[in-house]
């Protein structure tokens, strides 16, 4: 059986200061477009905040990056979330979850590893 060829597409994104031209293989956009559907933000948002923090990155490997400490930080805390989450119509007891925002805890950690050339911790709840 042989592999499946990597299909690399281009998409334009207009930044502050320039437009640029992003190249990502077909499944790494599958996961940017998934990203910015459940956080309804535009590419153009996203790119931007990644620009600011990707110190000398190229904005290709901080794409990349972000996309993997995300759907990590995603994976993590709902696993969490969920075995915190008590089943009961009493809330007074038994509140909801505290809100997650991945969004925000993803990429506070790529800052971090970006600027002190850290490995990003596992986060948690206890980060909010």
């Amino acid at each position: 059986m042989s592999p499946l060829p990597i299909s690399m597409q281009k998409r334009n994104v207009s930044l502050p200061r320039r437009r640029t031209t992003i190249k990502l293989e077909s499944y790494e956009w599958r996961s940017v477009d998934a990203l910015l559907a459940l956080e309804n933000i535009t590419l153009s948002l996203l790119c931007t905040e990644l620009d600011s923090r990707r110190g000398d990155l190229r904005l290709v490997q901080a794409i990349r990056m972000f996309l993997l400490l995300y759907f990590r930080t995603m994976a993590d805390n709902s696993l969490t979330i969920a075995s915190q989450t008590v089943q009961s119509p009493n809330l007074m007891h038994h509140p909801p979850a505290p809100a997650f925002n991945c969004l925000l805890i993803a990429l506070m950690q790529f800052s971090t590893h970006v600027q002190h050339g850290l490995p990003p911790h596992r986060p948690s709840l206890s980060d909010l």
